[in-house]
């Protein structure tokens, strides 16, 4: 039955939409943008509707300065993409600001079921994953046949190394689903325990099940088909879904995706198998430190599209290689070695040696003042105002525009020494030289990208 009214109301949803948008803007209640959000959020999210809901939100909240409801549904807006497209440069923000909006939610309407709700998707997006299975569990205790509470704290168990105590809570879920709009994200969640549990056969047939019911295949149901076809030995069809996960998300590496911040040994283990599987099926490794892609180095600031290729140089900076920047440290040990200052979002498990790792909302083009004056304290403080101290700008490696974008920032605060090291991170740890761990924030690398 679910199967047939769901499509009912939604298309009623969107006439209603498509009618409050030919109205004058002045004229909108609170209410009335609600339901143009609640109307969105039944298709596939795009950065352009994602804009605009939080525009529509922000707007319903000044109409109603204490509506929970408008609180709770930017909350999740903010919070959504970060889930189903992965985590980037405006994470913080956008974790900054929920966690604002639901603890004013919290104090308005205490321990009710959305607020708890959304608490627990904060405490899941930050990956304080013991803390979200607890709080997944209290809502459980409560709302046992809640397909949403079994499926979300199935994920947290994945992500803790416990596949195996996800699989009777997933398909759970997937009994409970076939009322539930995205009802696919519990096939998707079990093939991945599936395939983390070395079960490729059973772990296809649910994914392939998950990639028919999903409006717009995700990515990670290609990544995970890759894995597990890849094991099985079917080396074409693994191929196959590589190039569809690639064709989406063109910039990942296998480094990237082997350097997130995992919780457990139990995790990094499960975490492995997948990697092996993208590994047989032909991921490449790495970017090219010094690939020259043609851009041209004059271009500016960069404020979206933050994972692809990077020109070579920037202006007023210098380019330094891996080589060049392990002697300059060599070089200069004393007060004057270079500040190293890397944005990286999310965050790999280790660091370059004696770095300062600052929030990738620094790495855009824009940024609110209290964050820029924040910005520019930081780093007059690091260096004591010299404006000639070196200073070196890294993101994780040469097709991500953050640390290029932070380095031209150093630039317009007149630091007359700034270096941008292009091959990054990545590059670093490949060359097998020094690192120091880094603790996980809760922001890691390749940890949500896959994930429903």
């Amino acid at each position: 039955m679910g199967r047939v009214v769901r499509p009912l109301k939604v298309a009623v949803l969107d006439a209603e939409a498509r009618w409050l948008e030919r109205q004058p803007l002045g004229t909108l209640t609170a209410a009335d943008l609600l339901l143009q959000v609640e109307a969105s959020q039944n298709h596939p999210p795009t950065l352009e509707q994602d804009a605009l809901d939080r525009e529509r939100l922000e707007k319903a909240l000044r109409l109603e300065p204490r509506s929970v409801e408008a609180m709770l549904t930017l909350s999740f807006v903010l919070l959504r993409p970060l889930i189903q497209i992965g985590v980037d440069e405006s994470a913080p923000l956008r974790v900054r600001r929920a966690r604002q909006l639901i603890d004013r939610a919290r104090n308005i309407a205490p321990n009710t079921r959305p607020v708890l709700t959304h608490q627990a998707l904060l405490l899941r997006v930050e990956r304080r994953w013991e803390e979200a299975a607890a709080a997944y569990r209290h809502l459980l205790d409560h709302y046992p046949d809640d397909f949403l509470f079994n499926n979300q704290l199935a994920v947290c168990d994945i992500a803790l190394g416990r596949s195996e105590e996800a699989l009777p809570l997933l398909q759970k879920a997937v009994r409970l689903s076939l009322d539930e709009p995205q009802g696919y994200v519990s096939l998707f969640n079990l093939g991945q325990a599936l395939v983390r549990l070395g079960r490729d056969g059973e772990a296809v047939e649910w994914l392939r099940r998950a990639k028919q019911e999903m409006p717009v295949v995700s990515a990670g149901v290609h990544w995970l088909l890759a894995a597990a076809y890849a094991h099985l030995g079917r080396s074409a069809d693994a191929r196959t879904e590589l190039s569809a996960y690639t064709a989406k998300l063109p910039w990942v590496t296998l480094q990237w995706a082997g350097h997130g911040s995992l919780p457990s040994d139990a995790a990094v283990a499960e975490r492995a198998r997948e990697l092996d599987g993208l590994a047989k099926a032909g991921l490449r490794d790495h970017a090219d430190e010094e690939g020259d892609t043609g851009i041209d180095i004059q271009v500016g600031l960069r404020s979206h599209d933050y994972r692809s290729p990077t020109p070579t140089g920037a202006p007023g900076v210098t380019t330094i290689t891996t080589a060049a920047l392990a002697a300059l440290l060599e070089q200069n040990k004393g007060p004057d070695r270079p500040i190293i200052l890397v944005t990286t979002a999310p965050k790999p498990d280790f660091r370059l040696p004696g770095s300062v790792e600052l929030p990738g909302f620094y790495a855009g083009e824009e940024f609110d003042d209290d964050a820029q004056h924040t910005f520019e304290q930081k780093i007059n403080l690091l260096t004591g105002g010299d404006k000639t101290h070196p200073v070196v700008a890294a993101g994780w490696n040469s097709e991500r525009w953050s640390g290029r974008n932070l380095a031209l920032q150093l630039v317009a605060l007149e630091y007359r020494n700034v270096y941008w090291y292009r091959g990054g991170l990545e590059a670093w740890n490949l060359a097998g030289l020094p690192e120091e761990s880094a603790a996980d924030d809760g922001l890691t690398v390749g940890a949500t990208e896959n994930r429903k």
